[in-house]
């Protein structure tokens, strides 16, 4: 037999052995891999309501539009403390001076008086008292309502139900992917946070340009806010 003859054979037999070897591998070895990601959002009660309040005053000079806006921002400040707003929950939020400019049929302009606007954020921890602070509000003065949104003071609970959640969606579904292969779920290999977000309801918008009676309560809806979650689960199929 010649030598390429002999080589040739060699080569032959390695390669069976590496086929045997490869069919044959034990059951240790990893399985197929397949990555999901899925999403998910657990809703709950909110127990803190924010709101944007304040005072927008006008004057002949600055300093006379200034001190109007302050006198009644420093009134309203008194009315939700009095209401049981902690002085930590009131964080002024926007505060300005601007000039109030005319202009003529020849594109001059010329000054004609001063605006002054100031507004907080207030925090509502006691949501059953929402509505009287707006009308108290109001009544001592405020003209300027910019909207209210409503949260969760502790929102870790419901981030880890929406985690959860979206974890068992992943899963579900990687077993549907693997029935159709004739495979099962081996194990979990990793989780990827795709991050989360918290979807309170549509911020209620309001302009008040003028103080408004207060006869009847202002009507608050605070609905439920949403926490989403999305994860990217990696599982392994055999």
């Amino acid at each position: 037999m010649t030598r390429k003859a002999v080589s040739a054979l060699a080569l032959a037999a390695a390669a069976t052995l590496a086929f045997t070897l490869a069919a044959c591998a034990p059951s240790g070895q990893p399985g197929a891999l397949i990555s999901v990601t899925a999403q998910a959002e657990a809703k709950t009660t909110p127990d803190l309501a924010t709101i944007n309040v304040g005072v927008e005053s006008r004057g002949a000079t600055a300093k006379a539009a200034q001190d109007a806006q302050a006198s009644k921002m420093t009134a309203i400040i008194a009315t939700l403390e009095a209401q049981g707003v902690d002085e930590d929950d009131i964080q002024t939020s926007q505060i300005g001076l601007n000039p109030i400019t005319e202009w003529n049929e020849r594109g001059q302009s010329r000054i004609t008086g001063y605006q002054s606007v100031n507004t907080v954020a207030v925090k509502v921890r006691d949501l059953s008292k929402v509505s009287t602070i707006i009308d108290a509000i109001v009544a001592d003065g405020s003209n300027r309502i910019d909207g209210i949104a409503f949260s969760m003071d502790d929102a870790e609970k419901a981030e880890a139900e929406a985690h959860a959640e979206a974890v068992r969606k992943a899963r579900a579904r990687a077993e549907g992917y693997a029935q159709g292969a004739g495979l099962k779920v081996h194990r979990l290999v990793s989780i990827v946070e795709q991050g989360g977000s918290a979807m309170p309801p549509m911020p209620m918008d309001a302009m008040v340009t003028r103080a408004l009676p207060t006869e009847s309560a202002t009507p608050i809806m605070p609905g439920q806010v949403s926490t989403g979650a999305a994860v990217t689960v990696v599982f392994e199929l055999r």
